[in-house]
């Protein structure tokens, strides 16, 4: 697996870190290259709706499966319900459409002033739909004032990969 990290406010991480000037400037100066590098919209006909986790089990929405060609863990609804549970990480789910079908979901976690890709599944899985998917992503950890990076972790699936790579996400 391979982590992956998009700065989203990178002078409130400069403000936050208790490193000496010369590396906070360093990272300050890095971090916003990337920000700037990653600015893009959601794409049109994307959406993301929240639901709260006591609605996921009604819901009916893709999740990855067992295949012989991709090594994944398979998911259920009642696993992500229980991923929401969580009482010590704060978790959020989004189901992501595309011209109001769902093609997919995510979930967001939070810790401290850092937000998680938990989760993430799209259908049909092609590297646009993953930018659609982490593109949504973004927008809705960025409306977290206090959160400054995104990260989130990618196995052995290239096309989500590229979708992240696309973003403006660096591999760590």
């Amino acid at each position: 697996a391979t982590p992956f990290a998009l700065p989203l406010r990178p002078f409130a991480r400069f403000l936050q870190d208790r490193e000496p000037i010369w590396k906070r400037a360093a990272r300050l100066a890095r971090n916003a290259f990337w920000k700037a590098e990653s600015l893009g919209l959601v794409q049109n006909g994307w959406t993301a709706r929240r639901l709260a986790a006591a609605d996921v089990a009604r819901q009916q929405f893709p999740m990855p499966q067992a295949r012989a060609q991709a090594a994944f863990f398979e998911r259920t609804a009642a696993g992500i319900s229980f991923l929401l549970d969580c009482p010590v990480t704060p978790a959020e789910f989004y189901l992501v459409a595309k011209d109001n079908s769902v093609t997919g979901y995510f979930v967001l976690t939070r810790a401290v002033t850092q937000c998680r890709i938990a989760e993430a599944w799209v259908e049909p899985g092609r590297p646009e739909d993953w930018q659609a998917l982490y593109r949504l992503a973004v927008h809705r950890a960025s409306q977290r004032p206090q959160v400054t990076e995104i990260v989130t972790m990618v196995t052995n699936d290239a096309a989500a990969r590229e979708g992240l790579r696309q973003c403006g996400f660096r591999p760590r």
